[in-house]
C-alpha cells in the first residue's frame, strides 16, 4: 500500500496531519526573530592591547610582537594582521574557515594570558574578542536638551544607558561626544621649582593622601566597632589645600600654591556633531543572535517611557534604525510570496479550468510555507533576506508537484473512473516523476548550504530553507491531494458535454490551438535532428558569451538607503581643531546639496584627531530624483575643494559597526616600506585610469614629525636616573596622570596630574621640565636631548611583513 493510499483511506489521520504541520508552521512562525543577513560567524579573533602614552614603534615591539610570537604557534591560522598606532596596538587573527571560533577564541586567549607577564607594566592587560557580524548597533540616537554637555552626558551615562542596557537582548549602550567631568591639577614649573618638588612627587602625594583605610575592629563589650582610618579628598576645596611640602622656614606649601586646580572636563580626543552642532550620541548595540527588530522595538517604547521623567527639555533624535531596513526588505518580499502566490493560484485556474481543481491544488502553497516556518524555528534560522528570498523563489516550485499529481487524477476521472480510484491510480502513475523533480531540485539546493568560504555562511539558510519546503509540497501533494481529490471531485461520463461559459471556450479553443502548434512543432524538430542539436549549442555559446560581456558580478547588490559616509583624513601632524574646521567646511559643501537632510559626524574616531567620518543623510527614495550613486558623484566633486584633505564617498557598512571594505583593495607587502611605496603608486595610477573607480588612495602611512627624546644614559646614571623613570616622568607632565579619583557619592571624577599648557607648548619648554631623580630635580635638557625627528605613524603587518594598501571605490554602478 502506497502513502497516498493510506492518506485516501484516512481522511481524518490525513487532515490532522496537514493541520498540525500549519499550527507548528504559525507556532513556528511567531517564535522566528526579524533580521537583515543570517547570523555568520567569522573565524576572526581580535587582540587589543593599550599602553598609554607609546608612540607606534614601542607599540609594535613592546606589545604587538610579544602578542604576534605567541599566536604564531596555533593551529588553524590562516594570517596575522597587525596594527600599531599611538597609545594601542590591535593583532587580527584570521583562522580557517573550518575552525571552530569558540575553541580559537579560546586559545588566543590562554596564549595571551601567557606573554602578559613580557609586556611593560604601564601597559593595560591586553583584550580577546571574537568578530560578530551580529553584535552591531541596531540604534543610534543624538540627544539635545536645557543642560550644559557635561550635564547632559552624565544624564545619559547615569539614567538613559543602564535603563537600556537591562532590556533582553541589548549587549550595551555606546555614549559618544560632550563633556566628561575632570579635576585638572595643572602644575606650574616655576613655583614648583621654586618649592623643590617634581610633579611625580605631586602625583605620588596626591595618590597617598587620597585612601580610606580599613583599621580593623574595637571590642566594646558585646559590641563591635569597625575602624576607619578616612583620608579620601571630599570636595576640590580639600584638594587645594592638600599640604605637599614644608619650607624652610617652617610653613606649608599646599597644592593650591604651586597649581591651578580646576573642576572642569577632561580633554576632548573624539567630537560628536549633528548638522554642525555638538552633539552627543548613543548607540544601542544588540547581542549576537537577538532579534533586531524586537530590541529596536523594545528600546523605541523604553526610551518613550523614560523621556518625560528626565525633564530640562531632554529629547531625542533618531538618526540611524537598522529595524526600518529590515522591515522594508521584509515587507517587499512578503508581499512578493502573498503576490506571487496569488498568481500562481490564478494561472493554474486558468489552464486548469477547475475550481475544485484549483482549490486542491493551492492548499499546497499556504501548507508548505508556514510548514517551513517549523523547519526554521528548529533549525535556529530567521526570517532574514536569505530565507524569505528562498521561500519567494520556491513559491512557483510548490505548486508544481500538487498540478502534476492533480492533472494525472483529472484524466482518469475523464476515462470514467471513481474519484478514489482516479486518485490512487493518478497518484501512482506520475508518483516516481514527481519523486524525481522533487529531489532533483534538492539536490541542486542542497549543496548550495555547504558551500565554502564567506558567501556559503551566507547562502546556508537559502539552501536549506528552499529544500525543506519542496520537500513539504512533495508530502502535501502524495497525501492532501490525493485525499481532498477523492472526496471533494465528482465522477465523470466519458465524452459528457460540460456547460462552460464564453470565456472558458475561448480559452479552451486557445489552449487546443496551442496543442495544434507544439505539435508541428515537434514533428518538425524530429524530423531535423541535427539542426536542432546545433541550434540549442549555439545558443548556449551565445548565451555564455553575452553573461561574460555584460554581466557583472557583485557579492551584494548595490542598495540604496537613503545614506552614504564621508572619510575625511588630514595630515597626520593635523590637530583635532583643523580637522574640526575641515568637517565644518565639508558640511557646509554637503548642505548644498537639496537632498540632504542630516549629516552625523564623528571627528576623531578611535582618538585619531586627523580623521572624521560623516554619515549623510538624505531623503527617501521615493521623494528624490536623484539616485544613490549621482548624489556621491556631487559630493566627490564637492569635497575636492577641501584644502589638503584626502576625501573619500562610500555606502554604509553592510553591517554596522563592520567597518568600511571598499569595493577594491590591493594589498602589497614586503620587507622595503619604500620600494612599497614606489609599487603602491603604480598600482594607484593603473587603477585611476580604469573607468568606473573614485576614490583612489594610498594607505601607506608615511612618517610624521615628532618630538623625540634622546637619553644621555651617562649622564643619566650618575644623577641616579633610568630610561623608564624617565619616560615616566615625562609622560606625567605632558600627557598628564590619573593620581587619584574624586569620590562623591556614586560619582567618582579622575584627577589629572600635569604641566600647565604654557610650560608644555613649545620643545624648549619640554626641555625645561623637572625631573625627580635621588640627586635632587634636574631639567630634562641636563640629561637627554630634545629634537623633532620623523617617526612612524601607524605601523601595519600582515605575517610579519610590513604592508600598504591601496583601496578604491567604484564611481557608478
Amino acid at each position: 500500500m502506497s502513502l497516498s493510499d493510506v492518506a485516501i483511506g484516512r481522511p481524518v489521520f490525513t487532515g490532522m496531519m496537514a493541520l498540525g504541520l500549519l499550527v507548528l508552521g504559525l507556532m513556528g512562525l511567531q517564535r522566528l526573530g526579524t533580521d537583515l543577513y543570517p547570523d555568520v560567524s567569522l573565524p576572526v579573533v581580535v587582540v587589543t592591547g593599550v599602553y598609554k602614552g607609546a608612540g607606534p614603534g614601542e607599540v609594535e615591539t613592546q606589545v604587538v610582537k610579544p602578542i604576534e610570537d605567541a599566536i604564531a604557534g596555533i593551529s588553524g591560522v590562516d594570517k596575522i594582521h597587525s596594527f600599531s598606532r599611538e597609545n594601542a596596538g590591535q593583532v587580527v587573527v584570521t583562522f580557517n574557515l573550518a575552525e571552530n571560533i569558540d575553541r580559537a577564541t579560546q586559545e588566543v586567549r590562554e596564549k595571551v594570558s601567557g606573554v602578559v607577564s613580557l609586556l611593560p607594566k604601564d601597559a593595560d592587560i591586553p583584550t580577546v574578542s571574537r568578530v560578530d557580524l551580529s553584535a552591531q548597533p541596531v540604534l543610534t540616537y543624538a540627544v539635545s536638551g536645557d543642560l550644559p554637555s557635561q550635564a547632559l552626558r552624565k544624564l545619559v551615562e547615569d539614567r538613559v544607558q543602564p535603563s537600556l542596557q537591562q532590556l533582553q537582548g541589548v549587549a550595551q549602550v555606546s555614549v559618544t561626544g560632550g563633556d566628561v567631568r575632570e579635576v585638572a591639577v595643572d602644575l606650574d614649573l616655576e613655583r614648583a621649582r621654586a618649592a623643590g618638588i617634581s610633579p611625580l612627587e605631586v602625583a605620588e602625594r596626591i595618590a597617598r593622601e587620597n585612601m580610606n583605610v580599613p583599621a580593623g575592629h574595637l571590642q566594646l563589650g558585646p559590641t563591635e566597632l569597625a575602624v576607619r582610618s578616612l583620608g579620601e579628598f571630599t570636595d576640590v576645596e580639600q584638594l587645594r589645600q592638600l599640604p605637599l611640602v614644608v619650607g624652610k622656614s617652617g610653613t606649608q606649601v599646599r597644592l593650591s600654591e604651586v597649581a591651578r586646580v580646576t573642576d572642569g572636563v577632561a580633554e576632548r580626543r573624539t567630537v560628536a556633531r549633528l548638522n554642525g552642532k555638538d552633539a552627543i550620541i548613543f548607540e544601542v548595540v544588540k547581542q549576537p543572535g537577538a532579534n533586531t527588530v524586537e530590541v529596536s522595538d523594545q528600546a523605541k517604547r523604553q526610551l518613550a517611557r523614560l523621556t518625560p521623567e528626565l525633564g530640562h527639555g531632554f529629547s531625542t533624535t533618531l538618526l540611524i534604525d537598522q529595524s526600518e531596513l529590515i522591515r522594508e526588505n521584509a515587507h517587499e518580499v512578503w508581499v512578493a510570496i502573498i503576490f506571487g502566490g496569488l498568481m500562481a493560484v490564478l494561472i493554474i485556474l486558468v489552464f486548469l479550468l477547475d475550481p475544485r481543481g484549483t482549490f486542491i491544488s493551492s492548499l499546497a502553497l499556504p501548507t508548505s510555507v508556514v510548514g517551513t516556518f517549523f523547519v526554521m524555528y528548529v533549525l535556529g534560522f530567521t526570517l532574514n533576506q536569505m530565507t524569505l528570498l528562498a521561500l519567494s523563489l520556491a513559491i512557483g516550485l510548490l505548486i508544481d508537484d500538487a498540478v502534476v499529481v492533480r492533472e494525472a487524477i483529472t484524466h482518469r476521472l475523464e476515462r470514467g473512473e471513481e474519484p478514489r480510484q482516479a486518485a490512487s491510480q493518478g497518484t501512482k502513475d506520475v508518483g516516481l516523476a514527481v519523486l524525481a523533480t522533487t529531489l532533483t531540485l534538492v539536490a541542486v539546493f542542497v549543496p548550495v548550504a555547504f558551500m565554502s568560504g564567506i558567501v556559503g555562511k551566507f547562502f546556508r539558510q537559502f539552501g536549506i530553507t528552499i529544500s525543506a519546503a519542496v520537500l513539504i509540497s512533495l508530502f502535501i501533494s502524495f497525501t492532501l491531494d490525493p485525499m481532498l481529490s477523492a472526496r471533494l471531485v465528482r465522477a465523470r461520463r466519458p465524452g459528457e458535454a460540460q456547460a462552460d461559459s464564453a470565456l472558458v471556450r475561448r480559452l479552451r479553443a486557445g489552449f487546443e490551438a496551442a496543442e495544434r502548434a507544439y505539435t508541428r512543432t515537434l514533428a518538425w524538430v524530429l524530423a531535423h535532428k541535427a539542426l536542432t542539436a546545433a541550434g540549442a549549442v549555439a545558443l548556449l555559446v551565445l548565451s555564455l558569451l553575452a553573461s561574460s560581456v555584460f554581466l557583472g558580478s557583485e557579492f551584494l547588490a548595490v542598495e540604496d538607503r537613503s545614506q552614504f559616509i564621508v572619510n575625511l583624513e588630514l595630515p597626520d601632524q593635523s590637530s583635532l581643531a583643523l580637522t574640526l574646521q575641515r568637517t565644518a567646511e565639508a558640511e557646509r559643501a554637503l548642505r548644498t546639496v537639496k537632498e540632504v537632510t542630516d549629516i552625523y559626524a564623528v571627528v576623531g574616531p578611535q582618538g585619531e584627531v586627523n580623521k572624521a567620518r560623516l554619515r549623510v543623510l538624505l531623503l527617501p527614495k521615493r521623494e528624490r530624483r536623484r539616485g544613490i550613486l549621482a548624489l556621491k558623484d556631487e559630493a566627490r566633486r564637492l569635497l575636492a575643494a577641501l584644502p589638503a584633505t584626502r576625501s573619500t564617498v562610500g555606502d554604509p557598512p553592510t553591517l554596522e559597526g563592520l567597518g568600511d571594505y571598499p569595493p577594491i583593495i590591493v594589498i602589497l607587502t614586503g620587507p622595503d616600506m619604500q620600494r612599497l611605496a614606489e609599487m603602491g603608486d603604480f598600482v594607484a595610477r593603473t587603477l585611476k585610469s580604469l573607468p568606473g573607480t573614485a576614490d583612489v588612495k594610498v594607505q601607506a602611512n608615511p612618517p610624521k614629525p615628532e618630538l623625540q627624546v634622546a637619553v644621555d644614559r651617562t649622564r643619566a646614571t650618575d644623577l641616579g636616573l633610568q630610561a623608564g623613570p624617565l619616560g615616566q616622568q615625562l609622560r606625567l607632565a605632558l600627557n598628564g596622570e590619573v593620581a587619584a579619583k574624586l569620590r562623591q557619592g556614586k560619582d567618582e571624577t579622575d584627577i589629572r596630574v600635569r604641566l600647565r599648557e604654557q610650560d608644555r607648548s613649545s620643545p624648549e619648554r619640554i626641555a625645561d621640565i623637572e625631573l625627580f631623580t635621588p640627586a635632587g630635580t634636574h631639567r630634562l635638557s641636563d640629561v637627554a636631548q630634545v629634537s623633532v625627528q620623523d617617526g612612524p605613524s601607524l605601523i601595519e603587518h600582515e605575517n610579519r611583513e610590513r604592508q600598504i594598501s591601496v583601496v578604491s571605490q567604484l564611481a557608478t554602478g
